[in-house]
């Protein structure tokens, strides 16, 4: 950036009064200092040359004369607002700014855990209905063994009462050995409905708990959606606060004339408006000092005819600066005496 950018600070307004109370700036060793106005009092000395300010690579600079060497005095950034962290903090949260950031995610954090106990939730029923579809399947497989028992001990009785009709000798044996074969198959054919009974309630049972893990996963499944929604409107909460409480502004708009007459003793004035409303107050001024003069408020007068550049810097948003130009106009007829005016040199009237 080229050293463009400097104010006499013999052109800043004068305090016509001071105490104690008050804080007087002074550079001392490169370095920006206050100091009570009481240490200044003394004999008035000779005048000393003009002090320059001017912003310059992020810093507030100034320099004593034309030639001096330009100092850093006080670096731009400290000139914003507070952050969004020391706004909460003036406005009564009391932490540091690490418990102030954890405090906005808390709830998102406590509905991703209700979400996490109820997923968990979710896997354990799952994991129980398949335990208990395979205990049915396993009871299914002991029927089908009882039932083909049966079939066996049947097969056996109907060959003994062949053997006893064949054998006349021993009918009342194979009788007897059958009506025993017939009691095992009985007892078998209990087991085996016993057995189907159990499957039959098991199976039920596995129906039930699928049942339940059904109902546990849409339980979860809903818990999840409600977090999300939680974790979205803290989000949102969080980009509402953090809007709210940084008021940076985004926009300027100047207003101001853009040529003015040489010897006009009325003062201009850069207005200027920040936008969006109510994020702003501060805009620092800085001229060339070359056809006008320009206090860091915006007043301005003119020194000689030409151009001016002037730069307007938002001290919370310093990115959205301008730079413009004030031309400053010879007058064209300007009075002499209490009854004549002068004319150019070519005829045409001059007016102040």
């Amino acid at each position: 950036m080229a050293d463009i950018e400097s104010i006499k600070i013999s052109q800043l307004p004068e305090a016509l009064t001071t105490s104690d109370s008050d804080a007087v700036l002074v550079v001392q060793g490169n370095k920006a200092k206050k100091a009570r106005p009481s240490l200044f009092k003394g004999k008035k000395g000779d005048p000393g040359e003009n002090a320059y300010l001017r912003y310059y690579g992020g810093w507030v600079q100034w320099r004593l004369g034309v030639s001096g060497n330009w100092v850093n005095l006080i670096p731009v950034s400290e000139l914003k607002g507070d952050s969004a962290y020391q706004t909460a903090v003036n406005n009564g949260f009391k932490g540091t700014e690490q418990e102030w950031i954890a405090s906005l995610s808390a709830a998102s954090e406590s509905a991703a855990a209700i979400a996490d106990a109820a997923a968990t939730a979710a896997n354990t029923a799952a994991t129980a209905a398949s335990q208990a579809t395979t205990a049915a399947t396993s009871a299914a497989t002991a029927a089908n063994t009882a039932k083909d028992n049966t079939i066996m001990a049947t097969t056996a009785a109907t060959a003994a009462t062949t053997a006893a009709t064949s054998a006349a000798t021993s009918a009342t044996a194979a009788a007897n050995n059958a009506n025993s074969k017939a009691t095992a198959a009985d007892l078998a054919a209990t087991s085996a409905t016993q057995a189907a009974g159990n499957a039959n309630t098991k199976a039920a049972l596995a129906e039930t708990k699928a049942g339940e893990a059904n109902a546990a996963a849409g339980t979860a499944n809903q818990v999840v959606l409600e977090a999300r929604e939680t974790i979205t409107r803290m989000e949102g909460l969080a980009e509402s606060i953090v809007g709210e409480y940084k008021l940076i502004p985004q926009e300027m708009v100047l207003d101001y004339p853009k040529v003015v007459t040489y010897r006009n003793t009325v003062a201009g004035k850069i207005h200027y408006t920040l936008l969006p409303a109510d994020t702003g107050r501060n805009v620092l001024f800085l001229g060339d000092d070359n056809a006008v003069t320009v206090l860091p408020n915006g007043d301005f007068m003119a020194l000689k005819p030409g151009i001016s550049r002037i730069h307007a810097i938002p001290t919370e948003n310093t990115l959205i600066y301008q730079t413009i130009q004030i031309t400053v106009v010879a007058a064209g007829l300007r009075k002499v005496k209490s009854n004549s005016l002068r004319f150019t040199g070519n005829g045409s009237l001059r007016f102040t």
